[in-house]
């Protein structure tokens, strides 16, 4: 199960390898979240509410995640597919977050460790979106522009909720810093999470209606395929 988990991190795993995941996996990657979000909160617990210290967030998380990539890329058709095979694969990408225990406000000072932590959030955030276009280019078999429109689709919509309902700041906060020290939106960095909530407003609408002209498309095909008389 590590061997497989190692290899999903690495930009190793093969069709058949992702064909073998089951509910081992599944409970592997989910426990591996749990701990991660679990250990985020360790050393600054007064940050944050019980249910995000228990770590149980993580987990609903990847739970929320698993079944989004799943609906968006399985009416598309792909050549590998699965609710519970995506969700595990989802699940193994946790690891890479057990950065954020590192006590970075212990070890400098405060706007250091914001910085700092800002830049692993970037890495692992980077990373996960690095390992989602290797599941839909090597397991799902997608073309490059299905790539695109299923890759932008989901990460437009989960930036434009958080945008509208205003948690963008409140977010970047809980990763960055401390709960009790203001923010400052003049900052570069919560400047570049303000353009990507109002990118997102306009970008997800846009990229709904390519997912659905993507799946109208894949779904005008399997009809067509299914009408062909047997030769």
């Amino acid at each position: 199960m590590f061997t497989l988990m190692f290899r999903v991190l690495t930009f190793r795993l093969t069709p058949e390898e992702f064909d073998e995941l089951g509910f081992r996996h599944f409970l592997l990657g989910t426990v591996t979240a749990w701990a991660v979000g679990f250990g985020r909160w360790w050393n600054r617990p007064e940050d944050a509410m019980p249910l995000l210290r228990s770590g149980i967030v993580s987990v609903i998380i990847v739970l929320a995640l698993g079944l989004l990539l799943h609906v968006v890329t399985s009416v598309l058709k792909p050549q590998h597919r699965g609710l519970l095979k995506t969700t595990a694969y989802v699940s193994l990408t946790s690891l890479p977050a057990a950065v954020y225990a590192l006590p970075l406000e212990s070890w400098m000072e405060l706007e250091q460790a914001r910085s700092g932590n800002f830049a692993m959030l970037t890495v692992v955030a980077v990373w996960r979106v690095a390992l989602y276009v290797c599941f839909l280019m090597r397991i799902a078999r997608f073309k490059l522009y299905t790539t695109i429109v299923t890759t932008v689709f989901p990460l437009a919509v989960v930036v434009f909720l958080l945008a509208v309902n205003g948690l963008t700041f409140h977010v970047l906060q809980l990763n960055t810093g401390r709960a009790d020290t203001p923010i400052s939106t003049a900052e570069s960095r919560y400047e570049v999470i303000l353009y990507m909530g109002i990118l997102s407003i306009y970008v997800a609408p846009v990229a709904f209606v390519l997912w659905l002209l993507l799946w109208a498309w894949s779904r005008k095909r399997t009809i067509n395929k299914e009408s062909e008389p047997l030769s």
